[in-house]
């Protein structure tokens, strides 16, 4: 909670106004996130930890689709998306690969990348 609380901080810093962060706000932290690997890093492993809920260092095809449905608060078939994060395609994915994916999402420049798809937007057909 205290590394999401965090990033309130970072972004009311870089807000003309604290009390209302803006789109412009938030894209202006987002660009500036290649500065910040580690920070980036602790988000991911903060997020990998919410994801993973029964502890098993590995995140489920269900844990995967609960997440998504709690962000889309609907229903929603995660299941072309899960497979590309399966990097390994062993049916989970690991920390690693998460942390990857995270990294690729907001740092990257790769729209193919597995990672442009974190939050589970499938690929274009």
């Amino acid at each position: 909670m205290a590394i999401m609380h965090g990033w309130w901080g970072t972004l009311a810093e870089r807000s003309r106004d604290p009390e209302s962060v803006t789109l412009d706000d938030v894209l202006t932290v987002v660009d500036l996130l290649g500065r910040t690997p580690d920070a980036v890093d602790a988000t991911a492993e903060a997020m990998f930890e919410a994801i993973d809920e029964d502890g098993d260092d590995r995140i489920s095809p269900a844990e995967y689709q609960r997440m998504i449905e709690a962000w889309n608060g609907s229903p929603t078939d995660t299941t072309d998306v899960f497979v590309r994060l399966d990097a390994d395609g062993d049916g989970t994915v690991s920390r690693t690969e998460f942390i990857r994916h995270w990294r690729e999402f907001w740092v990257g420049d790769d729209p193919a990348a597995p990672g442009s798809h974190v939050f589970g937007i499938p690929p274009a057909a």
